[in-house]
C-alpha cells in the first residue's frame, strides 16, 4: 500500500478506479485499468486489488483517500441549511457526507440527518443519482422506510436532502446484542418485507439491501435507509443509475448484479433471502421439538427458492416470500403465540408416530399453501367487514399524520387534521377516542403504529400520511386493529386543498362504518359539521394547537395570537373562540399573567363561544374556567360538557377538580380515572390520579400514578412534589427527600 502522505499516488489510484468502475462489464474494467496504469505494475496490482474486493474495502480506501484529498476541507458543524442546524457529521458515503442535525428556526424541537453532496464528486451522473434518490423518497410512504423532509443548495452549491434521523444499529447487530428470539428476528424481517413490497408496487427496487442499510432503533422499530442506488421500473429509458453504475455489496448481490444484468424485483428477494438466512442462523432456540425442525425445514426451504441463481425461479415479490415465511408456521401471522400453539396441538397426539404422520401431512398442507400462494402472487387481503366480524373495538387512537416531502408546515397539517377527525368521532358515545394530548407525543415520530396502540391501549389505530403540493393535498389513512394487525379499512385522497374539510369528514364518516357503529340521526349530524371553511382561519387555527399544547408560558402566548388570528379570518370559528378562552384560563391558573388582566378575557371568548355554537363541549368547558368563582355554575358547565362529549378527558379531569373541592372524593376519583384512561400518558392526568388517592388515603395506589407522571414529566417540580408525598406516606422516606429535593432545585430553576 502507498504511504498515505504520497499524495499524488492516492489522486492517480483514485482516478483509475473512478474510471474502471465506470465500465459495463470485468472485461472492460480490466481493459481500463491497464491502459490507466500503463507501466506502472505497482499501481495496477494495487488496483486490481482493490477492485476484486467487497465494496466495503473500496469505501474504505475512498475514505482515506479522502481524508488525505481534503485536508483543508472546513467543517460544516454549526452551519445552517435551511431550518436546519448541523451539530455534528455522522458518517460518509460514495456520494456524500451525512450529518446530524437540530430544527433552528424555533417552530418545532427536531433531529434530522442531512445528506450534503461530497465535493468533488459533483459529477452530472453523481447529481443524476443524488437528485434521483431525493425523488424516490419523495414517493415511498412506510413506516419502515425513512422519510425525504426537505431538499436544497448549500451556500456553497452542493445539493442537499434532510431526512428523519434514525437512531440505530444495523439489524444483524441488534438480534445479536439483544438476544433476540427467532421469531423476534423474523417479525422484523417481515417489516422489511412490507417495506420493499411497498416499494416495489411504487415501481421502486432498492437493489443494495444489506443490514447496513436497515437499522434497528432501541425500541425495536426498524428503518430501511439509502436509496442512493435504487432503479425506477417505471422508466427504463431514464433509470436513475444504470445497472453498472453502483457499487455492490457481493454477499448480498444477486447472481445477475455481479455479472451486469437488468435488476428487477427478483434482485431484491434474492438479497432479502440472503438476508434471512443470515438472521436466522444461528438464531436463539432454533430447533428443541418435532414442530420447531418442521419449521426449521419450511424456512429453509424459503430462502432456498428466495436465492435462486434463475430469478425466474425465485418468489414473484416481497410480499409472496412474506407470506410464506407465516405459511411455517400453519397459515399463522407469524407470532410466538401461533408457535405455542403449534406445540400444544403437537403435544395431544399419540406419542412418535402420531407425530411424524401429522409432519408430513402438515409438510404437504404448507409446501401446497406456499406454492398456491407463490402461481397466485397474491397476498390474501382481509376485507373490513371480515375483520371487524369477530371482534369489538371499543378504543381508537388517531395519529397525527405523517408529512411527507419538503414542505415543513405539513407536521401541523398532520397534526391539525388528526385533530378535527378526534374531534369528530371523539362525539360518538359508542368508542372512546384518545384525545389529542395523548397522541401528540407521536407527532414527527415513525413508531409502529401497533406500538402506539398498545402504548395507548387502543383497541384501533389511525394512521395517516398527508403531502402538500402547490394548491393540492394527498392523504393517505389506514385503520389497524391493534388485536390481530388486521386493517378494518384504508383510503387515498387526492384533492385541492380547499377540501381538506371534506376529506376530514370522509375519514371519520368511513371510520365509524369500518368499525359498524350505528349511529344516530344527530350524531351524523355532529359528524358531518364544520367548524370552518375558512383555510387560513384553519392554518392558524393549527398553530395555536400546537403552541396550546406546550402549556408554557411562552407557548400559550403563542396560542393565544394563532387562535386570535384564526377568529380574526372567520369570525364565526367557534372551535377558536373556545380554546382561546381557554389559553387566557391557563394563562391565569399558572400565573403566567394577572388574573384580572386575562380572566375578563376569558369570559368574553367563553361567551362569544357558547353564542356561536351552544353544542360545542370546549366552549363550556371554557366557560367553567372563567367561573372559577362560582362552584356550582362552573360544575353545571362541565357537566354539560360532558354530557355532549364524554370522551372529553380534560372535562373529566376539571370535574374532578370540582367535586374534589367539595368533598365528593369517591365521585371525583371516579372522573380522575376516567380522565388518565382516555389520555394514559398525561403526566397531569397521572399525578392528579395520585393527589386524589392520597386524598381517599390509598396510598400504594397513589404512589404508582405519581411514579408513572414522574416517568412522562421528570422536569415538573409539581409533580415531582406530589411523587415526594406519595413516597412518604408510603414509609419510603429516603426517596421521598429525593423527589421533594429534586422539586425545590426545579422550581428554583423555573423561577
Amino acid at each position: 500500500m502507498f504511504a498515505l502522505s504520497n499524495r499524488n499516488h492516492w489522486q492517480r489510484l483514485k482516478h483509475v478506479l473512478g474510471a474502471a468502475l465506470e465500465e459495463p462489464s470485468p472485461q472492460r474494467r480490466t481493459k481500463s485499468l491497464r491502459e490507466a496504469c500503463g507501466n506502472d505494475t505497482g499501481l495496477l496490482q494495487e488496483a486490481e486489488r482493490l477492485l476484486s474486493q467487497d465494496t466495503t474495502a473500496l469505501e474504505h480506501f475512498a475514505e482515506m483517500a479522502a481524508s488525505c484529498l481534503r485536508g483543508d476541507e472546513c467543517s460544516r458543524v454549526g452551519e445552517r441549511l435551511g431550518a436546519y442546524a448541523i451539530t455534528r457529521e455522522l458518517g460518509r458515503g460514495g456520494m456524500g457526507t451525512v450529518y446530524l442535525a437540530q430544527r433552528a428556526d424555533g417552530q418545532f424541537e427536531k433531529q434530522v440527518a442531512i445528506k450534503v453532496l461530497k465535493r468533488g464528486t459533483d459529477t452530472e451522473e453523481v447529481l443524476r443519482r443524488f437528485r434521483g434518490e431525493r425523488q424516490i423518497l419523495a414517493t415511498l410512504e412506510h413506516p419502515n422506510i425513512t422519510r425525504l423532509l426537505d431538499a436544497g443548495i448549500t451556500n456553497d452549491n452542493l445539493p442537499y436532502v434532510v431526512m428523519e434521523f434514525v437512531d440505530g444499529k444495523p439489524i444483524t447487530k441488534f438480534v445479536e446484542e439483544n438476544k433476540c428470539s427467532r421469531w423476534e428476528r423474523i417479525e422484523l424481517f417481515l417489516k422489511i418485507c412490507s417495506a420493499v413490497e411497498m416499494a416495489h408496487k411504487q415501481g421502486v427496487i432498492h437493489r443494495d439491501i444489506k443490514p447496513s442499510n436497515i437499522l434497528v432503533r432501541s425500541d425495536g422499530e426498524l428503518k430501511l435507509l439509502d436509496f442512493g442506488i435504487a432503479k425506477v421500473v417505471a422508466g427504463e429509458a431514464n433509470d436513475v443509475t444504470q445497472a453498472t453504475e453502483r457499487r455492490l455489496t457481493p454477499k448480498y448481490a444477486a447472481p445477475e448484479q455481479r455479472t451486469s444484468q437488468v435488476s428487477t424485483i427478483a434482485t431484491d428477494v434474492y438479497s432479502l433471502g440472503i438476508l434471512l438466512s443470515e438472521l436466522l442462523n444461528p438464531a436463539p432456540n432454533s430447533v428443541t421439538t418435532s414442530t420447531d425442525a418442521m419449521m426449521e425445514r419450511c424456512l429453509r426451504d424459503v430462502i432456498q427458492q428466495a436465492t435462486q441463481q434463475d430469478p425466474r425461479k425465485r418468489y414473484p415479490s416481497a410480499g409472496v416470500l412474506a407470506e410464506s415465511i407465516k405459511e411455517c408456521s400453519g397459515g399463522s401471522s407469524g407470532s410466538p403465540s401461533s408457535l405455542r400453539a403449534a406445540k400444544r396441538r403437537s403435544l395431544l397426539l399419540p406419542m412418535a408416530a402420531g407425530v411424524v404422520l401429522l409432519t408430513a401431512i402438515l409438510s404437504v398442507f404448507v409446501w401446497e399453501k406456499r406454492s398456491a400462494a407463490k402461481n397466485s402472487g397474491a397476498s390474501g387481503a382481509i376485507s373490513p367487514a371480515q375483520s371487524t366480524a369477530s371482534e369489538k373495538i371499543e378504543s381508537i387512537a388517531i395519529l397525527p399524520f405523517q408529512p411527507i416531502g419538503p414542505n415543513n408546515n405539513d407536521e401541523l397539517l398532520g397534526l391539525g387534521m388528526a385533530d378535527a377527525v378526534i374531534g369528530q368521532v371523539s362525539k360518538i358515545k359508542q368508542i372512546n377516542v384518545l384525545p389529542t394530548s395523548a397522541v401528540l407525543k407521536y407527532k414527527g415520530r415513525t413508531d409502529d403504529a401497533l406500538a402506539a396502540a398498545r402504548e395507548l391501549k387502543a383497541d384501533a389505530v389511525l394512521t395517516g400520511t398527508v403531502q402538500r403540493s402547490g394548491d393540492r393535498v394527498r392523504v393517505n389513512v389506514q385503520l389497524i386493529s391493534a388485536r390481530n394487525g388486521r386493517t378494518l379499512w384504508t383510503e387515498k385522497f387526492d384533492e385541492t386543498f380547499t377540501d381538506v374539510f371534506g376529506i376530514q369528514d370522509s375519514i371519520s364518516s368511513e371510520i365509524t362504518k369500518a368499525l359498524a357503529l350505528g349511529l344516530s340521526p344527530e350524531q351524523q349530524k355532529q359528524i358531518a359539521k364544520r367548524y370552518t371553511s375558512n383555510t387560513d382561519a384553519y392554518n392558524a387555527y393549527l398553530m395555536g394547537i400546537y403552541f396550546y399544547s406546550k402549556r408554557s408560558k411562552e407557548g400559550l402566548q403563542k396560542a393565544v395570537d394563532y387562535f386570535q388570528e384564526a377568529v380574526t379570518k372567520d369570525p364565526d370559528y367557534a372551535l377558536a373562540y373556545a380554546l382561546l378562552a381557554d389559553c387566557y384560563n391557563l394563562q391565569a391558573y399558572y400565573t403566567y399573567a394577572p388574573s384580572a388582566d386575562v380572566m375578563p378575557k376569558c369570559k368574553a371568548a367563553a361567551e362569544h363561544a357558547l353564542a356561536l355554537d351552544n353544542t360545542l363541549a370546549e366552549a363550556y368547558v371554557a366557560m367553567a374556567g372563567a367561573q372559577m368563582g362560582d362552584d356550582k355554575d362552573s360544575r353545571a358547565a362541565l357537566r354539560h360538557a360532558l354530557e355532549l362529549n364524554s370522551n372529553l378527558p380534560i372535562a373529566h379531569q376539571r370535574y374532578a377538580w370540582a367535586l374534589c373541592a367539595q368533598g365528593q372524593l369517591g365521585e371525583a376519583v371516579s372522573h380522575m380515572k376516567r380522565a388518565q384512561e382516555l389520555d394514559p400518558l398525561s403526566a397531569t392526568n397521572n399525578s392528579a390520579l395520585g393527589s386524589m388517592l392520597i386524598f381517599e388515603r390509598h396510598f400504594p395506589e397513589a404512589l404508582r400514578y405519581c411514579a408513572r407522571a414522574a416517568e412522562l414529566d421528570p422536569n415538573s417540580p409539581a409533580i415531582q412534589g406530589n411523587l415526594g408525598e406519595a413516597y412518604f406516606l408510603n414509609g419510603m422516606y429516603d426517596q421521598a427527600l429525593n423527589s421533594i429535593r429534586c422539586a425545590v432545585i426545579l422550581d428554583l430553576r423555573n423561577s
